[in-house]
């Protein structure tokens, strides 16, 4: 599968060799229908199998494009930020402290899937199930390597984590990762404490602005990051197709 075509996509080889077929993002941020038409066609003569397009909101004339092009609606990304991240001891309610020794468990691997519940790889009835789970195990094993997190901090009970939030942090602008509470411990306040300590640990590095990404109707999430300071910054529409649909 070649990485660009026309300036209309490009391959995305992480995603084509995890997923174990060729998958692509589609380049142009604004597209009518006869232009996505062409897209997608053109992926299909390379055997593309899915392809991502991120749409704002506003945009009525692409969103119409891709729903009439066989697009599912999979997510709205929306990024929250707080500047500076300053916390509060106070509404800390449990210890939250690194994982030692980056050493990953099955409850904490568990914990990434239940943050992954409202992902777009999960509510994409084409998206393989069990390739949902593996994504999502691959991101905890990554950030619990250093790869794509700094730490990966947990709230325990009896040994066993019931919590966790992934940090990282980047000449001065931190992100959240994963965030999950099991669901026996949800309701209690844990989500906020593990959002107050990822922010005091930012705090402690010198950063000035932290940025998370949920799903819009990950409501429980939204209503969490606000609740500790968020705002919101930005809100994305992620089509996905399948363009073997469109192969002539």
């Amino acid at each position: 599968m070649p990485e660009l075509s026309s300036g209309l996509f490009s391959a995305l080889p992480w995603d084509s060799g995890f997923f174990g077929f060729p998958t692509a993002r589609i380049l142009p941020a604004a597209l009518d229908e006869a232009g996505l038409r062409v897209a997608l066609e053109t992926m299909a003569k390379v055997d593309t199998q899915l392809a991502y397009w991120n749409v704002a909101p506003e945009d009525a004339v692409s969103n119409r494009a891709a729903a009439t092009c066989g697009g599912f609606l999979a997510d709205v990304k929306t990024t929250y930020a707080i500047e500076p991240p300053v916390s509060d001891s106070n509404r800390i309610r449990c210890t939250v402290a690194p994982v030692a020794g980056g050493v990953g468990t099955p409850a904490l691997y568990a914990l990434s899937e239940e943050a992954g519940k409202y992902s777009r790889f999960r509510v994409d009835p084409e998206f393989p199930p069990a390739l949902f789970r593996a994504l999502y195990v691959e991101w905890m094993r990554k950030s619990l390597s250093g790869e794509k997190a700094d730490a990966v901090l947990s709230a325990n009970e009896g040994g066993t984590p019931f919590g966790m939030v992934t940090v990282q942090a980047k000449d001065g602008l931190g992100a959240i990762g994963l965030v999950s509470v099991a669901p026996g411990h949800q309701g209690r306040g844990f989500g906020t404490s593990l959002i107050q300590s990822a922010l005091r640990w930012f705090s402690d590095r010198g950063c000035r602005k932290v940025e998370v990404v949920t799903q819009e109707k990950n409501a429980e999430a939204c209503r969490l990051y606000e609740r500790n300071g968020f705002r919101l910054a930005e809100k994305v529409n992620v089509w996905h197709f399948r363009p073997k649909a469109f192969s002539q």
